[in-house]
């Protein structure tokens, strides 16, 4: 079965060279009970571990089963010592952490074992050397002859083909080893039992041969064996598993060794969280921060929403030449190649003026757009025309402040906010008061979340002067619906607007100071009335907008105000919801898409209308030349007309849906033919764009200087491990005996480093979410949303992995150290 060809050792060292064993030559039968006996340091333990394949021979030859071990890899030495090798040690050399039942099952489970059949026969080792009662103990809780049978029991749990015993009653009294060289011989029985003792008495008593060393050489043999077998070639060997530590195993290891150091490994983890907590509330306030400015886009993508239209401005160009090196260079324009030139890069015509857009909304475009999916993205074509709206207002007429009802025009009527549909309205709005307009001529009052209006807007649009006396602090909603002052506008038809004078058409609007000194104060100077006026505060405040309808508004008795134009009501109020930043309602007023249709309606057979299509070159209001198709259409609108939209408004459901639009629209242009190209503006996505730059690039730098912890804690996770390594080195011996590889030794360790990792990214997110409690009032207060520091659930799985990965990486230089540890040597140590 074993057989040594003239096996030499030499141990070299930095000065010399010590020649431990010299040319032995053995054969060894399959079962017997061998005794070697010597005097310490004559090279049995030596001997023993070459034999076991802990220790290599420098030269000569070791053969097993009539294999050559010649050219023996790692694995294969590794596989050996699985198969066919149990140790027995004098010191036992027991995982003090593992029960008595998991010291003997280890060699089992790196054999590849089953845990049933692993579990059962573990048990019957215990049995056998009558450790029954002890299944649970661990190694401390023990006496020494009890250790010892556990080491035997591990030896022989895996039914090897030898049992190897290095001095195994050198560390009990008589009555225990008497006891082991019993339990040995019968052992020998049915395989090979080699036993290194200095005890001559129990070999003889014991052993069934006995081989006597003295200074790396045989003095004696007592009963000599000569193996005439052939030896067989490497390529005939039979082929076997190797050993295998499988994971759960150095989970569990790893696991019983943290539990034994628990203040140590708590300490480690929370150090280690601490780079995780930094690292995770900045990217938290990077997921407010973006969320909060996805929200926000949102948000304008319905009250700025992206817009093909006849004529409007596109600021993209402002923002580029606001941030104009940083787009420059973002477009590829690298022209500092020419190093003995300074280029300029222009922006200040951007910055003074806008880009004019310009379109032609065509009937093709509108086609197109009927096949846009309706569940990401909604449009309103707006015939979006001028509205000529009047409102009766009480003016101080007299120099005493008698005041007198007048229809003065609100000049801010264009600037309206058309609604989109009521699925639109009401993923920002409330209805809190009155309903939904279902008439062309019902309105909509907007307020912010606040159930507020600034007194400055209120007087823009004519709601009530009077409301900029600060006496004034609010409206009921009753009195908002039911009041008549405070409701009602009035829209005035073109044929009541315009007046013809000369070929050209003119509107019927006058200075308010005119107004008065014609109807009223004929008598007065026009510029006395005019400081009239602006005596009162609140007129003075919007004066210079104030227009007033250049008709007496009284009845010909004087008495009652004329009916005059079509009556627009405001039906209803509508409130901003607290989680809506910014709505897509800009105007304090709204009205339908109807009223615009009912006014084209109109305008088509007005007088000013028809002149105007009759003479398309030329403005019938000033006489001004048109050019293109854009400006007629523009000025049509002007006059209450339009035959197809002036623009079209797009309200994508989320950011995601926005790009689908954006790709749907860019498509028209590639398939349009000869129909000419259209150009979308998206101002808030410019805006957003670089603002999401700015938002992650300072996110990047808060990071990249958070991680700085993070090298620290590598560092300190390095440090850890290696002192794990050192504590553990009897371990690693322990576990190479039994068959464990280099790459298992390297694996108990990263899955231990793994495993503190884990812990320390649980921590860390623990403490992570426990901080954006306070963090999130704080900014509650500050941005008045709620929420504003979180993570999503990915981050929290990237978070304990990326812990994981960067632990794991830390330790692998101890882990590699680890492994490289002489298994001899590791027994050794203490």
């Amino acid at each position: 079965m074993i057989k040594l060809k003239n096996i030499k050792k030499v141990y070299v060292t930095e000065d010399k060279k010590t020649n431990a064993l010299k040319g032995l030559s053995i054969d060894m039968r399959k079962a017997e009970f061998v005794c070697i006996l010597g005097p310490s340091g004559c090279g049995k333990t030596t001997l023993l571990n070459i034999i076991g394949g802990l220790d290599r021979y420098s030269s000569g030859d070791l053969i097993i089963d009539g294999k050559s071990t010649k050219n023996f890899t790692d694995e294969d030495w590794d596989t050996y010592r699985s198969r066919k090798v149990g140790f027995v040690f004098q010191s036992y050399n027991l995982i003090s952490h593992q029960t008595v039942l998991e010291n003997v099952e280890t060699a089992l489970v790196i054999s590849g074992i089953g845990r049933e059949e692993r579990r059962k026969r573990a048990i019957q080792a215990l049995v056998d050397v009558g450790l029954s009662e002890h299944l649970r103990k661990t190694p401390r809780q023990l006496s020494g002859g009890e250790m010892q049978r556990v080491a035997i029991a591990r030896a022989i749990v895996n039914n090897p083909q030898m049992i190897l015993a290095d001095e195994p009653t050198g560390a009990l009294d008589s009555e225990n080893s008497v006891k082991i060289m019993e339990l040995l011989k019968k052992i020998s029985k049915d395989r090979l039992v080699i036993t290194v003792t200095h005890n001559a008495e129990l070999a003889s008593e014991y052993a069934t041969r006995t081989i006597k060393m003295k200074d790396g050489e045989i003095l004696s043999d007592s009963a000599p064996y000569k193996d005439d077998s052939k030896v067989k070639s490497k390529e005939s060997k039979e082929k076997t598993k190797n050993s295998f530590m499988p994971y759960n195993l150095a989970a569990k290891l790893s696991l019983k060794n943290l539990a034994g150091k628990k203040i140590r490994t708590a300490l480690t983890s929370i150090a280690s969280s601490i780079a995780v907590v930094g690292i995770a509330l900045v990217l938290a306030c990077s997921n407010g921060l973006n969320s909060f400015i996805d929200k926000i886009q949102k948000d304008t993508m319905s009250s700025i929403p992206i817009t093909v239209s006849t004529s409007t401005y596109d600021l993209t160009p402002q923002i580029e030449a606001i941030f104009g090196y940083v787009s420059s260079t973002a477009k590829g324009e690298n022209k500092n190649e020419e190093n003995d030139k300074v280029f300029i890069n222009h922006t200040i015509k951007n910055l003074l003026q806008a880009e004019g857009v310009t379109n032609e909304i065509t009937d093709h475009f509108l086609n197109y757009l009927k096949g846009i999916d309706e569940k990401k993205v909604t449009y309103d074509a707006v015939k979006n025309v001028s509205k000529k709206v009047y409102r009766q207002l009480a003016i101080p007429v007299y120099s005493n402040g008698a005041t007198k009802p007048v229809m003065v025009m609100e000049s801010n009527s264009n600037s309206w906010s058309c609604l989109p549909s009521k699925d639109v309205v009401y993923e920002q709005y409330s209805l809190v008061a009155g309903n939904y307009p279902t008439e062309y001529n019902e309105l909509m009052l907007v307020v912010d979340k606040n159930s507020s209006i600034s007194d400055t807007v209120l007087a823009k649009h004519l709601f009530d002067l009077n409301a900029i006396d600060e006496s004034k602090e609010y409206y009921t909603y009753d009195e908002i619906l039911n009041n008549v002052l405070l409701n009602e506008y009035r829209l005035v038809l073109n044929d009541d607007y315009y007046y013809e004078d000369g070929g050209l058409y003119k509107e019927k609007t006058v200075d308010p100071a005119t107004y008065i000194h014609k109807y009223y104060r004929p008598e007065t100077k026009i510029e006395t009335i005019k400081s009239s006026l602006l005596s009162v505060d609140y007129i003075k405040s919007v004066y210079s907008s104030i227009k007033c309808y250049d008709e007496n508004p009284y009845s010909d008795d004087g008495a009652t105000l004329k009916e005059m134009g079509i009556p627009l009501k405001i039906v209803g109020i509508l409130k901003l919801k607290d989680d809506t930043q910014y709505g897509m309602l800009t105007s304090p007023i709204a009205y339908t898409r109807a009223l615009d249709e009912k006014i084209i309606e109109y305008s088509a057979t007005s007088k000013v209308v028809q002149a105007q299509l009759a003479s398309p070159d030329k403005t019938v209001t000033d006489g001004k030349d048109i050019s293109g198709n854009p400006s007629r259409v523009s000025e049509l609108s002007k006059l209450g007309y339009a035959k197809l939209p002036t623009e079209v408004k797009f309200y994508p459901r989320t950011i995601k849906d926005k790009d689908y639009l954006l790709n749907y629209l860019d498509k028209y242009n590639e398939i349009n033919g000869d129909n000419p190209d259209i150009k979308y503006v998206d101002n808030v996505g410019a805006v957003i764009e670089v603002v999401r730059v700015i938002v992650g690039g300072i996110s990047a730098i808060l990071m990249a200087l958070t991680a700085i912890s993070l090298v620290v804690s590598a560092i300190m996770i390095g440090i850890i491990t290696y002192v794990s390594v050192i504590e553990r080195t009897k371990e690693i011996g322990v576990l190479r005996s039994v068959g464990a590889r280099k790459k298992d030794v390297v694996r108990l360790f990263v899955t231990e480093t793994g495993i503190i990792g884990f812990i320390s990214g649980v921590c860390g997110l623990i403490l992570t979410v426990i901080l954006t409690v306070p963090l999130n009032v704080l900014m509650a207060n500050v941005t008045g949303v709620g929420g504003f520091v979180f993570l999503r659930w990915w981050n929290y799985i990237a978070f304990v992995f990326g812990a994981v990965i960067l632990t794991i990486i830390a330790g692998l230089i101890p882990s590699f150290m680890a492994s490289k540890k002489d298994p001899v040597k590791a027994l050794r140590s203490e």
